[in-house]
């Protein structure tokens, strides 16, 4: 799956969707941030979002093959950073504390999965959204805008 990149850079919210190289470096430093946007979709994604389904920050690796467990037809990928529920009005913000810089995804876990090509991470368009933190990022808020959760076909 491409993934389209959200490039934030020195606290100003910059949104682009560009392919970007994960930016590591010995003097990278964390940065405190809330990540908000509002998810257009919540009413053709309701069938997939049960009581327990919530939206967490996920670290992509370098080689882009997230760790993925799947149970009873719901999909989770490994992560300890920050979640939040899913939204029933679309509105979301996710506070994150010490956040190293890298590319992230924004998963919606235990959404009910599809198929192994399909993956359940908050869409600009028909990309994933994919939240790249640079080494010499500040500020306190990344405004993604408007997302969808992605509802494969039937």
């Amino acid at each position: 799956m491409r993934l389209g990149s959200i490039v934030w850079v020195l606290g100003l919210v910059g949104l682009s969707l560009v392919s970007h190289g994960a930016q590591t470096g010995s003097d990278t430093r964390p940065v405190n941030l809330t990540i908000k946007g509002m998810i257009t979709n919540i009413p053709e994604a309701s069938e997939r979002i049960k009581d327990d389904t919530y939206l967490q920050l996920v670290l992509m690796p370098p080689d882009g093959k997230l760790p993925i467990r799947v149970s009873g037809g719901r999909i989770t990928y490994v992560s300890a950073l920050p979640k939040t529920a899913i939204p029933a009005k679309g509105s979301f913000s996710i506070e994150c504390k010490a956040l190293e810089p890298g590319k992230y995804v924004l998963a919606a876990q235990m959404f009910r999965w599809s198929n192994e090509f399909w993956h359940p991470f908050l869409s600009k368009g028909k990309t994933a959204l994919e939240i790249t933190i640079p080494k010499d990022a500040t500020g306190p808020i990344l405004d993604v805008g408007r997302v969808t959760l992605p509802v494969p076909p039937r």
